[in-house]
């Protein structure tokens, strides 16, 4: 959730702004996202903070 489509790194706000550019509102993709974003965002942060708690912050 923080890879873009050509696998540059980018902001999660970034990429969820990005799918919903490419999915109307309607579509499965974009209603999946309505349904979950609280949980992607804190599976998201919780990720990041583990990753600089063992210091690969910004490594991957």
């Amino acid at each position: 959730m923080t890879t873009g489509p050509d696998g540059e790194r980018v902001s999660f706000d970034d990429r969820m702004a990005e799918v919903r550019e490419r999915y109307p509102a309607d579509h499965y993709v974009s209603r999946a996202l309505d349904g979950s974003m609280a949980d992607r965002r804190g599976a998201v942060d919780r990720a990041e903070s583990w990753l600089s708690s063992v210091g690969l912050a910004g490594q991957v």
